[in-house]
């Protein structure tokens, strides 16, 4: 009956690139040697990518994939107790990954697949479905999120961000798209 908020940094994706920290299960079930014989611009399909490099795109994507899953068991919990369409749910995360492109894996690599991060808010009650092209960075989340839920009065008037919130919530400045599909900034 009370405003809740919880914060989950999950590890996975992140090297090492091995077995032991792999959600072997998914890789099995997703991106095995029956389905995907070689790791080749079938598995990998940025067109700059060293297919050599991005050798470890498997396990990758594996841990990709059991992220995928676990948030939406979270996200199954609240629709259960009916409490997703009021509950703000961002996903985002701290870096990109080069996955070969350029020649490079991880993210030090000053390169769009290094640093574009997904920064994806789902509200159904509170936000229309859409896009928005903001350059946001780390230190605008968190006056941003509290400009969504509704309390910018309570935004530190020294914190280093700014609240994005007004473009978010405003219809006119998302480009609305299909509708089971979440905000993107």
């Amino acid at each position: 009956s009370k405003p809740f908020c919880m914060i989950w940094s999950m590890n996975p994706p992140h090297n090492p690139w091995d077995d032991k920290n792999t959600d072997m299960e998914s890789l099995h079930k997703h991106y095995d040697k029956d389905k995907f014989p070689e790791v080749n611009d079938k598995l990998v399909v940025r067109k700059n990518a060293d297919l050599e490099v991005a050798k470890y795109a498997r396990h990758y994507y594996a841990n990709v994939t059991s992220a995928d899953k676990h948030i939406g068991r979270v996200l199954d919990e609240l629709e259960k107790s009916g409490e997703l369409d009021n509950t703000i749910v961002l996903f985002s995360s701290d870096h990109g990954e080069m996955l070969g492109s350029h020649g490079h894996t991880g993210k030090n690599a000053v390169e769009l697949e290094s640093l574009a991060i997904p920064f994806i808010i789902h509200w159904p009650k509170g936000l229309k479905t859409g896009i928005s092209d903001i350059i946001m960075s780390v230190p605008d989340v968190l006056p941003t999120l509290m400009g969504v839920a509704g309390i910018d009065n309570k935004i530190p008037n020294d914190i280093e961000g700014s609240n994005y919130a007004s473009l978010i919530l405003d219809e006119k400045t998302a480009t609305i798209n299909k509708p089971e599909a979440a905000l993107i900034m």
